[in-house]
């Protein structure tokens, strides 16, 4: 007889205070849905149903709760759980265990409902006999599993209502469904974890404060938020050594498979070969719709493979049967075991039984058919139709797999018989697209495409002046962003320009857009502006998707001249006509991350969390990584003055950008980190950053070139650095130069507070910069330099602390005394923040932090908060 094993253990003390309670609930990584089982289970005899997919972390937030209610309740609690067995058909003893030697045994013979009554009130004496020492809590795992007389056994349990009790199904069906009936029961999806889920259930399997953003993105992309596939996934690359621990941050290593081999191991000992076969023609074509490739597939294999839970049944919106791997995990694992060979045998299997299907009409008769039929064509090495290839092409949406589009825009470039026309639409899609993945050898492949089509519209005595103009223009782009020689970008624009000096609309605002670009790539940020479009010159929709590029470009530069609310404005608005262009939608989240940098620069901090944590979401969706949101969560830790968060994002940010850095962000990023590090009391290290930051690269980094040497002079200042005063001094004449009246204002401040005597002889002009900056930070600078000039001391006036509530920090005094947390803690506290306010922006106890300010006080050598503040004071003015 098949037995159901019965586990008793005791959750929880006897005591409960509010913070145990609170610690149960926040140590979990989904605290609202433990909160949420919890509440429904306080009333002695409750029931709460948990319905989810497998994998979805039902039993383990059932463990954690058993746990939170013992602490809620204030007394121990017996949870005895209930592990269904592996055949449903079994009778009562089989659910219910030797445990319970109540249980009749399982005959086979249906029992009666005066039966029932009399079993039923047995195995509860049972379960009370079981729970002596604490609350009974039963958890019935499987519930969909259950033999209809183990459901009739439950309901007499559940109804007695004299224990608490917890059940998890996949579905609604069978013992769960008879259960769900009862209005008193309480049911529970669990849904797969989302974003934010999933990275607290990393960090805590992990043992690490923070797991990298993009390491992040590929994990929920690969698990989509299964946390059983998550555990799988992370604990075999950790065992593989290929994730990497850095100052407290977990990242993916170079070299990692797409999927942990216990998936493959799994697929091999409970498939046969023939399955496996099964499972590789419905994973290569994925969800499988098609009849003629169903047709291809043994009945059999395809029942038992659904039985077992391997393959899943589903739709189409509009009604059609499709057949697919019942998780991405599986479906990645099936296609990694295939050897080349046999994933070209695959596809010409079912590239041979479409076009049979098909016939001599090929995939026209059936057009949803003609990706399948080129993906399948190109897998199988087959020469495709240009038709094919070129009606695939466009009938993919810009939000397609980039990677299926670049590959048939290659397949198209390169096809013997492509026209002039179709040659320089495939190259070019090929090019952005390449460029975007960062994949370099098919960026060169595709350049040579490109370069082919100018040659041949040389030749041509009519060709289209819009497909010269933008063929020419991914040269200037390659000029600029690969081979980083701006001289012969020019050279070509210059040409551009005197060619089509007298086109229409659209051609002469793509040329115009390109050379704005490029002057603020190489940092000309005055000139820039001035031949950008006027910031409320509004053109047609194809004149303002040309000008896209341009609109950033002003934004940013707008920003640093302390019109911020102009560059939000302007940056949001392109965004929105860049959403709905073709091909447009990369150039909307570079608008999105000016936005962002509007919002940080003038001091709008939780606007420009609220902008972050917007663009974070939208990037999950992005296969590829660029680097706009990660820079963007580097700056917000600097304006929250979490120094070693912003140390530890910027350093993986600098590792992903030396792999592919396409919008030219490490000179920004090395800025940013030398300031962490400086403020981190990490002087080498800062100075080495500063050094690589002062490195000139092209991009973005010279758009927001103010920004860049503002961070490195700060940073020199926390190291305190000799001739930064001077630096600061410098700083304000290039800004001055190039009109960034923000970026001077700044500058003049960090004179005033390094030298309040060399800077009084600039008091007038940082009072009319003040007048012309955007309010309200300007106000702030110009009264903390007031309080500067009369002899004040930088640190504890109003102004100062009011600076800190923009994001600008003035530096700590010299000591090496303290640890980097110690340093961040401190800094909070010598400014008046609370230990519940530092603790609730460092993710920490009250009490952990005041363990820190206890070490402080002591290396310090102050009696308090008081003297910490005196301490700061003096020291800053001995520096």
């Amino acid at each position: 007889m098949e037995t159901f094993t019965l586990q008793l253990e005791e959750c929880g003390t006897t005591t409960a205070s509010p913070a145990a309670v609170a610690s149960a609930v926040t140590e979990s990584s989904t605290p609202e849905r433990l909160e949420a089982v919890v509440e429904t289970l306080i009333a002695p005899g409750s029931v709460s149903l948990l319905i989810g997919g497998a994998g979805t972390g039902k039993n383990r937030l059932v463990q954690e709760a058993a746990t939170a209610l013992s602490e809620r309740l204030g007394e121990r609690v017996a949870m005895i759980s209930l592990i269904p067995p592996t055949d449903p058909m079994t009778g009562i003893a089989g659910h219910l265990g030797r445990r319970f030697p109540a249980a009749p045994p399982d005959s086979g013979s249906r029992i009666s409902a005066a039966e029932a009554d009399p079993i039923g009130a047995r195995l509860m004496e049972a379960v009370d006999r079981e729970a002596q020492r604490g609350a009974p809590l039963i958890v019935a795992q499987g519930l969909d599993q259950y033999s209809t007389e183990a459901t009739l056994m439950l309901d007499r349990l559940v109804r007695s209502r004299r224990s608490r009790v917890v059940g998890t199904a996949r579905r609604l069906s069978g013992a769960a469904a008879h259960v769900a009936r009862d209005p008193r029961v309480h049911t529970i999806t669990v849904p797969p974890l989302t974003v934010e889920e999933c990275r607290r259930f990393v960090e805590r399997l992990l043992g690490v404060e923070l797991v990298e953003l993009e390491t992040l993105r590929r994990w929920y992309r690969l698990t989509e938020g299964n946390s059983l596939s998550l555990t799988l996934l992370v604990l075999a690359l950790d065992r593989q050594g290929l994730i990497g621990r850095h100052r407290g941050v977990a990242y993916e290593l170079p070299g990692a498979v797409a999927v942990p081999s216990e998936f493959g191991d799994f697929l091999r000992e409970t498939c046969s070969p023939e399955e496996l076969r099964t499972l590789e023609l419905v994973a290569n074509v994925e969800p499988m719709f098609e009849s003629t490739f169903v047709e291809l597939l043994d009945p059999e294999h395809v029942a038992g493979l659904q039985e077992r839970g391997i393959l899943a049944l589903g739709s189409t919106p509009n009604g059609n049967f499709t057949l697919s791997l019942r998780h991405q995990m599986l479906a990645a694992a099936v296609r990694e075991q295939m050897s080349p060979s046999r994933v070209v045998e695959v596809s010409e299997q079912l590239f041979s039984a479409l076009q049979q299907e098909l016939g001599d009409g090929g995939p026209y008769r059936a057009p949803s058919l003609l990706l399948r039929a080129v993906e399948m064509g190109l897998d199988a090495h087959r020469n495709l139709p240009l038709s094919w290839l070129s009606e695939a092409l466009e009938g993919l949406s810009d939000g397609a797999d980039p990677g299926r589009r670049l590959r048939i825009a290659l397949a198209l470039a390169a096809h013997p018989d492509a026209s002039t026309s179709q040659l320089a639409s495939a190259a070019l899609q090929a090019v952005r697209i390449a460029r975007m993945m960062g994949d370099r050898a098919r960026l060169d492949e595709g350049l040579e495409h490109v370069r082919e089509a100018v040659g041949r519209l040389r030749r041509s005595a009519a060709s289209p002046a819009t497909e010269r103009v933008r063929l020419q223009l991914a040269l200037v782009e390659h000029c600029v962003m690969d081979r980083e020689d701006p001289s012969e970008a020019a050279s070509v624009l210059d040409e551009l320009e005197r060619e089509f000096a007298d086109s229409d609309g659209p051609i002469r605002e793509a040329i115009l857009s390109a050379r704005v670009q490029l002057l603020a790539s190489t940092g000309q940020l005055r000139q820039a502006l001035e031949r950008a479009p006027q910031v409320d010159e509004i053109g047609s929709m194809p004149v303002e998707w040309e000008r896209t590029r341009a609109r950033a470009v002003s934004a940013l530069i707008l920003s640093q001249q302390g019109r911020s609310e102009a560059a939000i404005r302007l940056a949001d608005h392109s965004a929105a006509i860049a959403a709905i262009g073709e091909q447009q939608l990369d150039n909307a989240k570079l608008l999105r991350f000016c936005s962002f940098i509007g919002s940080w620069s003038c001091g709008s901090i939780e606007e420009a969390r609220h902008t972050l944590g917007e663009f974070a979401a939208e990037s999950f969706a992005d296969v590829h990584f660029s680097g706009l949101v990660e820079t963007c969560s580097v700056l917000i830790a600097l304006a929250d003055g979490k120094w070693r968060l912003a140390a530890q994002r910027a350093e993986r940010l600098k590792a992903r950008l030396a792999e592919s850095d396409r919008y030219g962000l490490t000179g920004l990023a090395n800025a940013a980190l030398a300031l962490a590090l400086a403020a981190l009391g990490e002087k080498e290290a800062s100075r080495r950053a500063i050094r690589q930051a002062e490195t000139r690269q092209l991009g973005l980094s010279q758009m927001v070139a103010g920004y860049a040497r503002l961070m490195t002079l700060r940073a020199r200042q926390w190291n305190a650095d000799v001739g930064t005063a001077a630096l600061g001094l410098r700083l304000a004449a290039w800004a001055r130069a190039e009109q960034l009246d923000g970026i001077e204002l700044q500058a003049l401040h960090l004179l005033a507070v390094e030298s309040p005597d060399e800077a009084t002889i600039y008091r007038a002009r940082i009072q009319t910069l003040a007048g012309s900056v955007q309010l309200p930070m300007s106000a702030v600078l110009l009264a903390h330099c007031e309080e500067l000039f009369d002899g004040h001391s930088a640190w504890d006036t109003p102004p100062a602390r009011t600076l800190t509530e923009f994001g600008l920090w003035v530096p700590l005094p010299l000591t090496e005394a303290l640890s980097a947390r110690e340093r961040e803690i401190a800094m909070f506290a010598a400014l008046g923040y609370s230990s519940r306010w530092i603790a609730e922006q460092f993710h920490l106890s009250v009490r952990t932090v005041d363990t820190h300010l206890r070490h402080v006080f002591t290396k310090l050598h102050v009696g308090g908060r008081d003297e910490l503040r005196q301490w700061f004071r003096r020291e800053h003015s001995l520096g």
